[in-house]
């Protein structure tokens, strides 16, 4: 007995000191690492044994016993798999393995399945054929993921808490125009960062989205066009795009243009001053609303194997026209009142911007570059009340604003990688100057000048089965306010972050966030123009306001298996001495604007499930729930829990998909107004057929957001009832042109940096875009 017992001992001990660890590093020809691709140990008899997926930084590390296992197999999407001898494999050093482009087609290349990659910052999800070849749009391919929605009036992506999202594609800078020009099938994967990159921590910022196309390397010619128009003319969004390109040279122009027009719109506003027992009720009747949106941008790149160039041209330009008419009833101070109101604006802006960067590929696998951006802008807005006896008349008007803004602002951006023997090092710096000149009712005027300076670095790898990310920034706001007198503001803030994340298998995946963030006022809020919303209430910037800091933790498990994948979300934090959207009592006006309050806390969770019962359907269920106490100034305490509950289904056959959305209202507690976005139910039915894709569409939100105040000063309510979107029908078009060899073209990351701050507020601004 003893001695069978040493003999086993013995024999799993030499087992055990047979296994050999080997390390390495997958490639690609420019020896840049390739993240997620699969390393497969292979037996003597070809049959997979054990396997692993390379980190960001292409990195991987696999015990092997040489006598049972004959070579290691490298596979990644875009790149020809390679089988590697581990007779030929060092195991005391780093191996570098390098992986060749593929020559095929887009079109041969398959993903059977979508897949989830979890690192310590992203969740990487590898799109199947069936839904790049089923899916009209990028944007669309977004929102089928975990925690987004597309908001159909705008256009714009979200967080299903209605947050704004960054969005990156191959690591650039862009925007949801960009993605109409991209070809779905053209889609490798997408990343998603629930904390932004250090470069990205000062931009107040939720998410970050990052959009992985295929390679393409030879010579070629796009042609792409992205029709979304409504059956009656009151809804448009169109796109088309042109690029030329060999191995080495791009040239592209887009041209973009948005538009919504109704002649069916009620706004319902009700106002009760408390000081002064008055009361103004305002029943809306049926308004005119008009708003265009245009684009035109132009970009060369030329990219060598030693570096990379970049110039793009964009001018942008938009305007917006509304007139609501109200029948108009005023009580209290001994008064009755009954007339009809009517409510005027007019704004319209231009910029041009140009882009240039270049970076260059160091020894060692270091990389530098620099990004320079200049925009100039001019922005106007006309607002007039006016009172008449009948809703056809319209009298002088009683009240008028009109606000000129002109700007001139250079962003400039500089960064530095370098990878370490298990981590990889990023440091940059971003410097933006904005000068922003108003004139007010041609009389006053005033200038804005405001630099912020930013210097971050991150730093990122594995410790075992763990990987980290942390980043650290600094950022200095200085800000100087000219009028009749001059006020100087400087503020130093820090952000820092740590990201960890591990995957105890294929089905668990775990990541722990904890962040140091501030939020610093846009020039926007800065800005001291003044706007009359009635009679006692007007609305002005506050140029004494200032940075705050945000504290927060979040957790996130997830869940995957085949048909079932499950995303659970815990976050809590704590913002300190935000501005908020204030009422103040000026004895003669209530005055809207921002002010410093004592704390927000915020608990927010959420819970996703996407289950595909049979291969044809999946069905996506989400419930959020948001619990929000907000303490003000003066011992005032206001709190708020919001429920959030959307249901998505997809149905699809061969080349036909049929998609039905609903989206319960939720509510978002902000300073002293509470907003509610309206119910939305979308349906859409779409055939592809190679490069083409038809859909028709539904959409029902008639009443999109509706606010009300919180204050002691102020009662407010308002609403706007859209009749014409009780139903919208719609149709759209996508088609794909390409001509040349479908082959891969590299797309390396960059800098892209934009400033499309006009100036202007909400409050006189057509808002659509």
């Amino acid at each position: 007995m003893r001695s069978t017992l040493i003999i086993f001992i013995f024999y799993f001990s030499f087992a055990a000191l047979a296994q050999n660890k080997i390390k390495g590093i997958v490639v690609d020809e420019k020896q840049e690492p390739i993240p997620t691709t699969s390393v497969l140990v292979l037996d003597k008899e070809g049959k997979n044994t054990n396997s692993t997926i390379t980190d960001t930084l292409g990195r991987f590390s696999l015990n092997v016993n040489p006598k049972l296992y004959s070579e290691i197999r490298f596979k990644s999407l875009g790149f020809k798999d390679k089988a590697v001898k581990l007779n030929s494999l060092s195991y005391k050093d780093i191996n570098t393995i390098t992986l060749k482009d593929t020559l095929l087609t887009i079109d041969d290349i398959h993903v059977k399945a979508s897949k989830l990659l979890v690192n310590a910052e992203k969740d990487i999800f590898l799109i199947s054929d069936k839904d790049r070849k089923n899916t009209p749009t990028a944007s669309e391919l977004i929102t089928d993921l975990p925690l987004f929605s597309l908001n159909h009036f705008n256009n714009k992506i979200t967080t299903n808490e209605g947050k704004r999202v960054l969005l990156l594609l191959n690591g650039i800078r862009t925007n949801e125009e960009k993605l109409l020009s991209i070809n779905p099938k053209e889609i490798q994967k997408i990343e998603h960062y629930e904390l932004p990159p250090a470069r990205y921590s000062d931009l107040n910022l939720t998410s970050v989205i990052n959009v992985i196309t295929f390679n393409r390397k030879q010579k070629g010619f796009d042609l792409s066009t992205n029709l979304n128009n409504s059956y009656s003319d009151i809804f448009g969004t169109n796109v088309l795009n042109i690029e030329a390109y060999d191995s080495i040279n791009s040239f592209n122009v887009q041209y973009f243009i948005d538009y919504r027009g109704f002649d069916d719109i009620k706004k319902n506003q009700s106002y009760f001053y408390n000081k002064k027992n008055y009361h103004a009720i305002y029943e809306g009747l049926p308004s005119e609303y008009r708003g265009t949106y245009n684009k035109l941008s132009t970009e060369y790149k030329r990219n060598t194997s030693k570096y990379l160039f970049s110039g793009e041209l964009v001018y942008r330009n938009s305007n917006g026209y509304e007139k609501y008419n109200q029948r108009a009833t005023h009580s209290g101070m001994e008064i009755v009142e009954r007339e009809y109101r009517h409510r005027e604006l007019d704004d319209q802006s231009n910029s041009i911007a140009l882009d240039l960067y270049y970076s260059r590929k160091l020894r060692n696998d270091q990389s530098w570059g620099i990004n320079i951006v200049n925009t100039i802008s001019g922005a106007n807005s006309k607002s007039k009340l006016s009172t008449s006896n009948s809703l056809k008349s319209d009298n002088s008007g009683i009240y008028s604003d009109f606000n000129d803004n002109e700007s001139n602002s250079i962003i400039g951006e500089t960064f530095y990688t370098k990878p370490l023997k298990k981590h990889r090092l990023t440091i940059g710096f971003r410097n933006s100057y904005k000068h922003l000149s108003q004139i007010y009712n041609n009389q006053y005027s005033s200038d804005i000048y405001q630099n912020i300076s930013y210097l971050y670095s991150g730093l990122s790898g594995k410790f075992k089965k763990i990987s980290y990310t942390y980043n650290l920034g600094v950022q200095n706001t200085h800000a100087k306010y000219e009028s009749n007198n001059s006020i100087t503001q400087n503020d130093i803030v820090l952000k820092s972050s740590l990201s960890l994340s591990t995957t105890v298998n294929s089905v668990n995946k775990f990541r722990y966030n904890a962040y140091l963030s501030s939020n610093v006022p846009s020039i926007t809020e800065l800005a001291n123009n003044q706007v009359q919303i009635d009679d006692f209430l007007i609305y002005r910037g506050n140029y004494n306001i200032s940075p705050y800091y945000v504290v927060g933790n979040q957790f996130k498990y997830q869940l995957n298996f085949e048909k079932v994948y499950i995303s659970y979300l815990a976050r809590y934090q704590v913002f300190l001495e935000p501005y908020q959207a204030t009422f103040i009592d000026e004895n003669q006006y209530i005055l809207k604007t921002y002010q410093h309050q004592e704390k927000l806390q915020d608990a927010y969770t959420s819970l996703f499930i996407s289950w595909k019962p049979f291969k044809q359907f999946v069905i996506q269920p989400i419930y959020g729930f948001s619990y929000v106490s907000n303490q003000y100034t003066g011992n005032r305490t206001e709190k708020l829990a919001s429920h959030y509950f959307s249901l998505k289904a997809t149905l699809s056959h061969k080349s036909w998909k049929l998609i039905l959305e609903d989206i319960e209202p939720y509510k978002n507690l902000q300073g002293d107004i509470v907003t509610e976005v309206g119910r939305s139910a979308y349906g859409q039915l779409s055939f592809t057929k190679k490069n083409l894709t038809l859909a028709a569409w539904y959409w029902h939100q008639p009443e999109p957001v509706s606010s009300r105040s919180i204050s002691n000063v102020i009662s407010l309510n308002e609403n706007k009832v859209w009749d014409e979107l009780q139903n919208v029908f719609g149709i759209k078009l996508n088609y794909f042109i390409h001509t040349g060899n479908k082959k891969t073209r590299n797309n390396k990351k960059r800098l892209r940096n934009e400033d499309r701050v006009s100036g202007l507020s909400k409050e006189n601004t057509v808002n659509f875009k």
